[in-house]
C-alpha cells in the first residue's frame, strides 16, 4: 500500500484539477484507498513509584516519559485524551471529497427552497461573499442540504452525497503525513487561517476558499478557516472505534464531531488529529462542512 499511496501523492498537490464538478459547481478530488494511524501519540510521564522500584533494584531511572503508540510518529505534547488511543484504520474503497468546504454560493441554491434558515444571525455571519465557506450551519442543516443535493442532482451524476466519516476526514486531511499539521510539525506562517497562523484573516473572519495551498490530495482548508461537521457521534476517546473507516454512529449522538479547527482558535486546534463536538442543532459563525461523493 505504501508504494502505491506514495505514487498517488506525488501525482496530486498544488495545481491538481478536480476529478468531478457537480451541478452546483462543487468540485471533488478522488481520495485513494489505504491505511493510516488515526489520532495522536501522547507522552506518558514516568511514574515516580516505578522509578523508586528501579532504584531499589539497582536499575537506571527512567526520565521524561514513554509512549504506547503503534506508529513511529513523535509524541504530541498538545494531544488530548480524546485523540487516543492512536489506532490503525483501513479505508477499503476510494471516495471523492469536496476540494473545498461548501461555499455560501453553493449553499444559496439550497436556500432558495429553505428560506427559514436565512435568519439575521445567518446573514450577519455570512456577509463575506459567495466564495467563502458557509457558516451558521448545524449538523442537521448539513444533512438536509445533502439530502437536497441527492434529490436534485441530474441523472447524469451517478454519485451519492453524504458527510464524511471522522476517519475519512482525518485520512484525507493527513494525505499520507504523520506530522502535527499536514504541512509539518510547526504551524509556520501563511499555511492556514487561525489565531496565530499568520494570515490576514486570523481572528477576523473566514477566508475565501483556495486562499492557501492545498494538501497532497489537492484539498484546501483541511486545517483552519472553518470547522467541518462529520457523520460520527461523539465519543470521549477512540476506545472501541471502528477500524474500517466507517462512521461511528452509536453512543452520544446528540453531539456530533467537528474537525479542522477554525479562524477563531489557536494553532493546536488546527492539528490533523484534533477533535471537537457540538450539539446537532448548534449553529456558530465558524462551523461549516464539506461533502463526500461516493461512486466506487
Amino acid at each position: 500500500m505504501a508504494g502505491a499511496l506514495a505514487g498517488l501523492l506525488l501525482a496530486a498537490g498544488p495545481g491538481q484539477t478536480a476529478d468531478f464538478t457537480n451541478f452546483i459547481g462543487m468540485e471533488f478530488a478522488t481520495i485513494p484507498a489505504g491505511s493510516f494511524f488515526m489520532g495522536s501519540c501522547r507522552l506518558i510521564p514516568v511514574n515516580a513509584d516505578e522509578n523508586r522500584k528501579r532504584q531499589f533494584l539497582g536499575q537506571a531511572p527512567l526520565s521524561g516519559g514513554v509512549t504506547t503508540c503503534p506508529s513511529a510518529a513523535a509524541a504530541d505534547s498538545e494531544a488530548s485524551d480524546a485523540e487516543t488511543p492512536q489506532h490503525r484504520v483501513t479505508i477499503g474503497q476510494p471516495f471523492q471529497l469536496g476540494v473545498h468546504p461548501v461555499t455560501l454560493g453553493q449553499f444559496k441554491r439550497f436556500l432558495a427552497t429553505h428560506a427559514d434558515l436565512v435568519t439575521d444571525a445567518f446573514m450577519k455571519n455570512n456577509a463575506y461573499g459567495d466564495n467563502v465557506p458557509v457558516t451558521m450551519v448545524s449538523w442537521h442543516d448539513a444533512r438536509v442540504f445533502i439530502d437536497w443535493m441527492n434529490r436534485n442532482k441530474p441523472g447524469s451524476d451517478p454519485g451519492r452525497y453524504r458527510l464524511p466519516s471522522e476517519a475519512e476526514w482525518e485520512y484525507a486531511a493527513r494525505a499520507g503525513t504523520t506530522s502535527r499539521y499536514w504541512w509539518g510539525n510547526d504551524v509556520g506562517r501563511g499555511n492556514a487561517n487561525c489565531q496565530g497562523c499568520g494570515s490576514r484573516w486570523d481572528v477576523k473572519r473566514p477566508s475565501p476558499v483556495g486562499s492557501f495551498r492545498p494538501n497532497r490530495f489537492g484539498l484546501y482548508d483541511m486545517g483552519g478557516n472553518v470547522y467541518q461537521w462529520v457523520e460520527d457521534c461523539w465519543h470521549d476517546n477512540y476506545s472501541g472505534a471502528p477500524g474500517n473507516g466507517g462512521a461511528w454512529t452509536s453512543g452520544n449522538c446528540s453531539s456530533r464531531v467537528l474537525r479542522g479547527g477554525s479562524w477563531i482558535y489557536n494553532p493546536s486546534i488546527v492539528r490533523s488529529a484534533y477533535r471537537s463536538r457540538y450539539d446537532v442543532d448548534s449553529r456558530y459563525g465558524d462551523n461549516g462542512f464539506r461533502v463526500v461523493r461516493t461512486v466506487f
